[in-house]
């Protein structure tokens, strides 16, 4: 930035200077992170985005991010939380404040395998559904199989979350089951008792069924702000972080 603002204006700016410069951005963050959201959402995506933070030392640290799909079909950043570690209860934070800045009734919340996720959704949401990304179900099944089996395995699983309804996907899976349970008896066991969470989208219209059974535009959104803060080696404060989240956020909104 200094450099930028040297070719324009032949005056060089120290870091400090352009910190200085930037405070405004904080008095934004705090507005979005603080500011009220619409009382109904169709679907909220929750995913965490872990990058180098240095604070005493330079440690990975997760920034969870809310992302809910508006009725009129918008999709909407609704807030971004720094936290020391991925847990239910980070993410408890995180479902508590979207139900503090106004969203009552979200239809369902989609996102990975967390443990305990859903019983922290139910807490402040008992209404709300939740659905387990099949993308990370399929991808957690696959890395623990034999490499010659994978694309078989692949091939099926895809068969199975593309049924057109649930009892179509559930012959499907007992068909998947019955050729694999020998071979892989516990990740068989793990997947078939995930099937509740996995199969939540079958409630729901088929014309949106493809926008909520895994979590993938949320991790797309994700791979866009980690394409702008991967060219830094470690962000230097909190404050910096949420500042290049923040404009980064609002420009994708």
């Amino acid at each position: 930035m200094s450099e930028i603002l040297e070719s324009i204006f032949q005056n060089r700016y120290s870091r400090s200077s352009i910190s200085r410069i930037t405070e405004i951005t904080m008095e934004e963050v705090k507005r979005f992170r603080n500011g009220p959201l619409d009382g109904r959402y169709i679907a909220i995506f929750l995913d965490a985005l872990f990058f180098y933070l240095r604070r005493d030392t330079v440690e990975k640290e997760p920034i969870i991010f809310a992302m809910g799909i508006k009725e009129p079909g918008e999709y909407e950043i609704l807030g971004f939380y720094i936290s020391s570690k991925e847990s239910h209860l980070s993410y408890n934070e995180v479902i508590n404040d979207v139900y503090n800045r106004g969203s009552l009734i979200p239809l369902l919340f989609i996102a990975d395998g967390i443990p305990k996720l859903d019983e922290e959704i139910r807490r402040v949401y008992p209404r709300a559904d939740f659905q387990l990304c099949t993308i990370h179900a399929s991808r957690n099944f696959e890395s623990e199989v034999r490499g010659y089996d994978v694309n078989a395995v692949d091939s099926q699983l895809k068969q199975i979350f593309l049924s057109d309804d649930r009892e179509e996907a559930m012959k499907r899976f007992n068909e998947f089951k019955s050729i694999w349970e020998n071979k892989y008896p516990k990740q068989i066991y793990n997947l078939e008792r995930k099937l509740n969470y996995l199969f939540t989208y079958f409630q729901y219209p088929k014309s949106i069924r493809r926008s909520i059974h895994s979590s993938n535009i949320i991790e797309r959104m994700n791979k866009e702000i980690r394409r702008r803060i991967k060219v830094i080696d470690s962000l230097p404060t909190e404050e910096s972080a949420l500042k290049i989240i923040y404009l980064r956020a609002t420009e994708l909104n």
